[in-house]
């Protein structure tokens, strides 16, 4: 959409209008697993205002349902992202972010767009530092991943590492993620998926050589 400051605000307000009146719609549509179907009004709206803004709706953190707005990595578009969270109404039951929060990682992460389940109970990973760049890179081992095309793999593991970590924490710190399959890798050096948050923090508080930021 133009850049027009008011146009924008309108845009922003109608959006927040329409999300008041269609909230316990969404809800139900979402809970009975209607995903195009919520995909398809949402967009609507969203696009409205800039299509390349990326949004979510599921479980809160601390209430029974969230809607994400995300720049999705994009620098120019987080300032409007938050602009949005910033002019959320208050609404009974939902929980608004700019950025997708930590949550309890998903059993299976479902890719409705493509009708594909990926169950991340075996997940594993192998952890790459990147000292230069504070970038930590990642091989997520496991055999459905290994067997599917590159890019619902990628698409899966995205989805889950914004849960387990925290689409902020997934922006500073994660580089590439690459998949193999179990027979492919050498069995050292080997976590749980779930081990990630942990060895994050280790990596970057540990007392010897801890993984950092270039401009810090």
């Amino acid at each position: 959409m133009a850049n027009d400051q008011p146009t924008q605000l309108k845009a922003i307000r109608d959006f927040w209008s329409w999300f008041t009146v269609n909230a316990e719609k969404l809800k139900a549509l979402h809970a009975d697993r209607k995903f195009s179907d919520v995909a398809k009004e949402v967009n609507q709206e969203i696009d409205k205002i800039e299509p390349q803004l990326a949004w979510e709706i599921g479980p809160g953190k601390n209430k029974s349902n969230l809607l994400t707005i995300s720049a999705e990595g994009n620098s120019e578009l987080r300032p409007l992202a938050d602009l949005m969270i910033q002019m959320a109404p208050e609404l009974k039951g939902w929980e608004f972010f700019s950025s997708r929060p930590a949550r309890p990682a998903p059993d299976i992460v479902r890719l409705p767009e493509s009708g594909v389940a990926f169950d991340t109970s075996g997940w594993s990973f192998i952890p790459i530092e990147h000292p230069e760049n504070g970038r930590l890179d990642l091989i997520i081992i496991d055999d459905q991943l290994a067997r599917s095309s590159r890019d619902l793999a990628l698409k899966a593991v995205s989805v889950y590492l914004d849960e387990l970590l925290g689409e902020d924490t997934v922006e500073t710190w994660i580089g590439r993620f690459e998949t193999q399959s179990n027979t492919a890798v050498q069995k050292n050096e080997i976590y749980k998926i779930l081990d990630l948050p942990d060895y994050l923090l280790w990596a970057t508080h540990r007392n010897k050589n801890p993984l950092r930021k270039s401009n810090d």
